[in-house]
């Protein structure tokens, strides 16, 4: 007799498909591995953008299927700052804030465009995107706008005079040339605050692409350089130093200026 509660077990009998199948089945119901959204940055077109010139300022990965963007100029999303709100309808449309200057417009991607650069507009820009699927907390970046250098050509033996402008947050200040750092001696004269740096007795070795190096305890920032040449004289010269001497006056006493944070 067959014990009461047991299956008959036959090779190939219609259990053994049942258990397959419920094998196969539950391997299908397996959740899937949760994945890790992508950190979304603003990427700055150019990196280093110039008074005078423009910038691009884009969130990347580039949001899909936002419903709109504000863009503000500070480092929160307070009302007063906003300078535009951006919704990719067809067509698209920009509604401008309080702090919109006329020189901004929205771009594909929810990217910000500034033309006509000033050195007032360096400080913090914020991007709020509203997405229905998936929000994005308010991303901040920092945009610094600096002084387009110009070559500087200094007579041997002469002096020049290089200023870093910056804001009042920095907490550190270096002088750098050719991408080594300057320490203050005799002929290199640092103002107390470190935002000046004289040169004495100019020499050939004075030569070279000169920064000034910025930081707080968000970030560091170079300059852009400033090409400094040596003019030196020879003697059969003398009559260029008699002609010359008010234009080498102007150039000996030349002052460059940077911006940066």
């Amino acid at each position: 007799r067959r014990a009461m509660g047991r299956i008959p077990h036959r090779p190939g009998g219609p259990w053994t498909g049942i258990l397959l199948a419920a094998s196969v089945l539950g391997s299908c119901l397996q959740p899937a591995p949760a994945q890790t959204p992508t950190p979304v940055t603003i990427v700055l077109t150019p990196p280093s953008p110039v008074v005078g010139g423009g910038v691009s300022l884009a969130p990347q990965p580039p949001p899909q299927g936002f419903v709109s963007c504000s863009w503000h100029r500070s480092a929160t999303t307070d009302e007063n700052s906003r300078i535009l709100t951006y919704y990719p309808q067809t067509p698209p449309v920009q509604q401008n804030g309080s702090a919109h200057t006329g020189q901004e417009t929205a771009g594909p991607g929810c990217a910000l465009n500034i033309a006509g650069l000033t050195l007032s507009d360096t400080g913090n820009y914020t991007v709020q995107i509203q997405s229905p699927t998936s929000p994005v907390p308010y991303i901040t970046v920092h945009l610094f706008v600096y002084v387009t250098p110009n070559q500087t050509q200094v007579l041997e033996n002469g002096t020049f005079t290089l200023t870093c402008n910056s804001s009042p947050s920095v907490n550190t200040m270096l002088w750098l040339r050719d991408g080594a750092s300057l320490a203050s001696s005799e002929r290199l004269v640092l103002s107390p605050d470190n935002w000046t740096l004289t040169v004495l007795g100019v020499t050939r070795g004075d030569a070279g692409a000169y920064q000034c190096e910025v930081g707080n305890p968000v970030s560091i920032n170079r300059s852009k350089p400033s090409n400094v040449t040596v003019a030196f004289l020879s003697a059969g010269a003398i009559a260029g130093i008699v002609i010359g001497s008010l234009a080498g006056a102007a150039l000996v006493g030349v002052t460059v200026y940077f911006l940066c944070e």
